[in-house]
């Protein structure tokens, strides 16, 4: 009981701790901190420790990437131009993204490159939030950071974050499941994917080589969350596989499909866990079908 009590007061006394530290040594340790806890210390505590926050954000490790989050859009889209002649004709060809961003200054395209080092899934997160609009900046922002297919394991290990955030946001887990509605949601990263890979001249299509995104989702810290981005990936967000899962009649059509994914997996502990939602849904799909024919027949 002691310990506990000495516990609590050691961590009721690390804020006050941390305000009697100079300003530039706050600002130091606030650099340290997620970008999600730094802007949320910003809001917080005294006076001090929010204007230190906030310097460490404006000022410090974190400006590149507060910098797109405030103008990163605005900068692409007075420079990337549209498809469209001045009298409201299609242009003759399409633009590579290299056109569009030509006017982009050399310092908005080092702030760019600066913010995706640092923390590429929060810019990411930023990108898919530019997308209720508009795609076409988010995608250009990727082809310059990302331009060739060599990019492609960082794009997708940046994923993680905003497929479980945006699934958070709309009530659902993320990981594949009957009861939630893929469509449902707003801002899936694996259509930037695919706009990426479609401006780079390389577009991607996993469900022909399903290893190309499978090998590439290992690094997911949640094997079921990257099962989630595969299953949204597919048809129609997903519905095309529980179509064919319930009413195809393939026997352990979408057990199949996932293990295809996760083949070259070496951590077997995580394909495993990729593996077992789409094992619930195929039992699912069982016992739905075995009851229809307990009651109807076949």
């Amino acid at each position: 009981m002691a310990a506990l009590r000495a516990h609590k007061s050691s961590q009721e006394s690390s804020p006050s701790r941390f305000v009697a530290l100079p300003q530039e040594l706050q600002i130091r340790c606030v650099e340290f901190l997620a970008l999600g806890d730094a802007a949320s210390l910003a809001k917080q505590l005294s006076k001090g420790t929010r204007t230190a926050a906030r310097r460490a954000l404006t000022r410090g490790r974190w400006r590149p990437v507060c910098e797109v989050a405030r103008n990163g859009k605005a900068t692409i889209e007075g420079v990337m131009g549209s498809y469209m002649t001045d009298n409201g004709t299609p242009l003759g060809r399409a633009r590579t993204w290299q056109e569009r961003l030509a006017g982009l200054s050399d310092a908005s395209r080092a702030l760019f490159r600066e913010a995706w080092a640092l923390e590429p899934a929060e810019v990411l997160f930023i990108l898919l939030l530019w997308t209720r609009d508009s795609y076409h900046e988010a995608y250009l922002f990727l082809c310059l950071v990302e331009p060739s297919t060599d990019g492609l394991r960082r794009i997708l290990a940046a994923c993680e974050y905003s497929h479980r955030e945006f699934a958070r946001r709309a009530g659902h887990s993320g990981r594949p499941s009957l009861a939630e509605d893929a469509e449902e949601r707003e801002c899936h990263p694996g259509d930037l994917v695919a706009a990426w890979s479609r401006a780079i001249g390389a577009p991607l299509f996993f469900h022909q080589q399903p290893n190309l995104l499978g090998d590439e989702l290992e690094c997911w810290e949640d094997p079921a969350q990257a099962a989630g981005f595969v299953l949204d990936m597919s048809g129609e967000y997903g519905q095309v596989w529980l179509d064919e899962t319930m009413y195809g009649g393939i026997p352990n059509y979408i057990i199949d499909k996932a293990r295809a994914y996760c083949a070259r997996w070496e951590d077997q502990t995580k394909a495993a866990a990729f593996i077992y939602p789409f094992m619930k849904i195929q039992f699912a799909a069982d016992e739905l079908e075995n009851d229809f024919s307990a009651n109807f027949g076949t």
